[in-house]
C-alpha cells in the first residue's frame, strides 16, 4: 500500500512547502499530495485553503492576490519559527523541484479553478515531464472531465467524501478508464462492500486521511492501493513491523 504523505509530511513540516516535501521525501514516502489554487492571474499555486490567514502571514482570497503579493507571504512561520520564511511555491516551482525525484505525485485541483489554470496545470506536467506519474484528483469531476479534454491519458482521480457519492465515482472510473476513486477512509471502514465492489470493476482504491495504525492495516486487508496520511514514518514503520501499537515516533513532530 502506498504511503501518501498529505500536503508533504504535514506532521514535521508546514503543509504544502518544498520544505514538507523534501521531509516526506527524507521520511520515506512512497507519494506525494498536494492542493492546487490559482493567483489572481490564474497562474496555479500550491495552498490548500481558498484564504490566506490560517497558513500564512497574508490576508484575504487567493484568488484575488497576485503572485508577486503571494511570493513576499511567509507559508512557515505559522508551524514553527525554524520555517519562518518558507514560500508559497508555484506548481511550476513544485514540479520542478520533484523533477528528478521517483515519487508518485497527487495533485489536488480545489473546487472552482478557472480553465486557464486548469489548462496551465495540464501544460506544466508535460514540461516537466511529471504528467506519467501524476494522478490529478479532484471533488470538483468538471475539472476532471476538462482534464481529459486536454490530455486524454492523464490518469486522474475521483475524491469522495459521502456514501451518496461513492457508487457512482466507482462507475464513473469505469467508464472513463486510467481512474481511480479517493475516499473517505471512513466510508470503506463502516461498508467492506464498498471495496469489494471497487475491485469487481477493476477499480484502484486511496484514502484519506489516515494517521491511525489500525484503520490503516484494515484499509491495506480490503485491498487500499493507497493511504494519505499526515504521520508518514508512523505508518510506514507499522506497515512494515506487524503487531506494531499506534504511537508516533519522535520523528513524526518538530
Amino acid at each position: 500500500m502506498l504511503i501518501i504523505a498529505h500536503r508533504g509530511y504535514s506532521a514535521a513540516a508546514p503543509e504544502n512547502t518544498i520544505a514538507a516535501f523534501d521531509a516526506a521525501l527524507d521520511a520515506g514516502a512512497d507519494a506525494l499530495e498536494f492542493d492546487v489554487q490559482e493567483t489572481a492571474e490564474h497562474i496555479p499555486v500550491v495552498l490548500h485553503d481558498y484564504r490566506l490567514e490560517r497558513t500564512t502571514n497574508g490576508h484575504g482570497r487567493v484568488a484575488g492576490t497576485s503572485l508577486a503579493e503571494l511570493r513576499a507571504l511567509d507559508a512557515g512561520h505559522w508551524f514553527h519559527p525554524r520555517f519562518a520564511g518558507e514560500p508559497i511555491p508555484t506548481l511550476e516551482d513544485t514540479l520542478l523541484h520533484l523533477r528528478d525525484t521517483t515519487a508518485a505525485l497527487y495533485l489536488e485541483l480545489k473546487a472552482g479553478l478557472s480553465p486557464a489554470a486548469i489548462t496551465a496545470t495540464a501544460h506544466l506536467l508535460h514540461e516537466t515531464y511529471t504528467a506519467n506519474r501524476t494522478t490529478i484528483i479532484s471533488f470538483d469531476w468538471w475539472a476532471l472531465k476538462l482534464i481529459r479534454s486536454l490530455t486524454p491519458v492523464q490518469r486522474i482521480g475521483f475524491l469522495v467524501h459521502t456514501p451518496d457519492e461513492y457508487d457512482g465515482a466507482i462507475l464513473r472510473a469505469a467508464q472513463v478508464g486510467n481512474a481511480i476513486v479517493d475516499c473517505h477512509y471512513e466510508l470503506l471502514l463502516a461498508d467492506a462492500e464498498r471495496a469489494e465492489f471497487a475491485h469487481h470493476l477493476g477499480i484502484e482504491l486511496a484514502v484519506y486521511t489516515v494517521d491511525d495504525v489500525a484503520s490503516a492495516r484494515t484499509l491495506a486487508d480490503l485491498g487500499v492501493q493507497g493511504v494519505t496520511t499526515n504521520q508518514v514514518t508512523r505508518l510506514r514503520t507499522a506497515l512494515a513491523t506487524p503487531g506494531l501499537r499506534d504511537g508516533p515516533p519522535p520523528s513524526d513532530h518538530v
